[in-house]
């Protein structure tokens, strides 16, 4: 009985690298496209996280950012009205807090999208150098 050799030189590792990637470049895609679609405010958790502690993570949101700020006299145990430094100040802080948390979501966006690319080019890229190198 004749040894049939297979069609392709290129290792089946390669091949099975190449479409685990495309696979995960798929799915962080489809993720993505929900996120944009479905959510108001875009998730900060991004869709490809990289925690393997188990626990989840704590992303800031907008009421975290409305903290009521007490002031104390001098003995440190009557509280007394804010001045009007003190109010401007925390109204600076507030906006501050907000515009991180506008920025962090900004960037979770950003991320998903590159992320998502890399992976889908990465995957095709593998794929299509078995073609290249394995003629």
């Amino acid at each position: 009985m004749p040894v049939r050799t297979p069609k392709s030189k290129a290792p089946i590792w390669i091949t099975f690298i190449g479409l685990i990637l495309v696979l995960i470049g798929l799915y962080a895609t489809a993720r993505t496209a929900i996120n944009l679609v479905a959510f108001e405010k875009y998730p900060q958790g991004g869709v490809l996280p990289a925690n393997f502690s188990g626990v989840p993570q704590y992303f800031s949101q907008e009421r975290d950012c409305n903290y009521v700020q007490t002031y104390f006299t001098a003995d440190g145990k009557t509280t007394r009205e804010p001045t009007a430094k003190e109010k401007e100040d925390e109204k600076k802080q507030q906006q501050n807090c907000l515009e991180g948390v506008k920025d962090s979501r900004s960037q979770a966006k950003i991320n998903d999208i590159s992320q998502s690319l890399l992976f889908l080019f990465l995957g095709l890229g593998v794929l299509a150098s078995r073609k290249i190198f394995f003629k």
